[in-house]
């Protein structure tokens, strides 16, 4: 039963449905003040009798309506981060996974773009190794029948004309069976290999 209590303004409970008995309202209000006093020291607690409570020139009710916007609003931020933080979460993951993915056939296709240029330049040189002339007469030279000088002129024009009909050969080079070279044409080996 719901009674209205003139003194303090508040409606108090007396009994529920249940039979069971609650204390007024109004008497959990100096309760209610002194938790919010912890989160706004400036609170005044002290109740003079039945007068409205005053805090310098403002009431009570005033500076609990503040306090509770102040923490509604900062309860509504707060749960509106974690909501953002929680529902950004799986997309974070979802992304970095796509990412991961990309990532993976970019190298993939790279190998395979590096693969198929090292397999031209291989079957390249190895048709410019195989002129059957010019090695003959590279063996003839290393078993020392003829001089370096022949095997350059015999040489020299049929590698230039390997070179000039390959687009991706820039330079051959001839070495004998101790590795020295003998015919060089267009750019040399860097020192380095």
């Amino acid at each position: 039963m719901l009674v209205p209590t003139p003194a303090c303004g508040f409606l108090d409970l007396a009994k529920d449905d249940l039979g069971l008995q609650f204390l007024p309202l109004w008497q959990f209000l100096p309760g209610l003040l002194a938790i919010l006093a912890v989160f706004e020291p400036g609170l005044n607690c002290n109740f003079p009798g039945n007068h409205p409570l005053q805090m310098d020139g403002k009431t009570v009710s005033k500076q609990l309506q503040r306090s509770i916007l102040l923490y509604g609003a900062l309860t509504i931020l707060a749960m509106g981060i974690i909501i953002a933080i929680v529902s950004l979460m799986p997309l974070y993951s979802q992304l970095k996974k796509d990412q991961q993915r990309n990532l993976l056939f970019a190298l993939q296709t790279r190998t395979k773009a590096i693969d198929q240029y090292l397999w031209r330049a291989k079957d390249v040189s190895l048709q410019i190794a195989s002129r059957t002339a010019i090695r003959r007469k590279l063996e003839v030279y290393n078993q020392g029948m003829i001089s370096l000088d022949e095997l350059v002129i015999f040489g020299q024009p049929i590698l230039s004309d390997a070179l000039n009909q390959s687009h991706e050969v820039v330079g051959i080079s001839r070495l004998d069976q101790t590795n020295k070279l003998v015919i060089q044409v267009g750019l040399p080996i860097p020192e380095e290999f």
